[in-house]
């Protein structure tokens, strides 16, 4: 269960058991049928669950700075996850810097998708 913060009381939502979902808006499809959108109750909910979980499907959708350490990273970095209410979520890399984080010096957010340090061995593997 994802923990949400509905004004003043804390509900959870079942982690995607849903049949899908648009990354970048925070629609969630509840069925098959295509009419059936609705809105999350936050779409960052969505977002701490990608980081907590290190979904690869979310990578390049987001950013998730770390208000502790003023450094922004993407949601598949190894580092050790922050608490949930030291993160701000972030759609573009320059939006984070200009807010005054720092790209992650481990996941290199600042580099293309595939030619981070993290993609090196899958990229090697498809090479070989």
């Amino acid at each position: 269960m994802i923990p949400v913060e509905t004004g003043r009381a804390r509900s959870t939502v079942p982690p995607l058991v849903l049949m899908g979902s648009d990354h970048a808006t925070g629609y969630i499809r509840t069925s098959t049928d295509s009419s059936n959108l609705t809105v999350a109750a936050q779409p960052t909910a969505l977002w701490h669950h990608a980081v907590d979980s290190r979904d690869p499907a979310y990578d390049g959708v987001f950013f998730v700075g770390i208000t502790s350490t003023r450094i922004y990273c993407r949601p598949i970095c190894p580092s050790r996850a922050a608490r949930p209410e030291r993160r701000r979520f972030f759609r573009s890399r320059d939006a984070a810097e200009q807010s005054g984080f720092r790209a992650c010096r481990r996941c290199r957010p600042e580099l293309a998708r595939g030619q981070t340090p993290l993609d090196a061995v899958p990229r090697l593997a498809r090479k070989a």
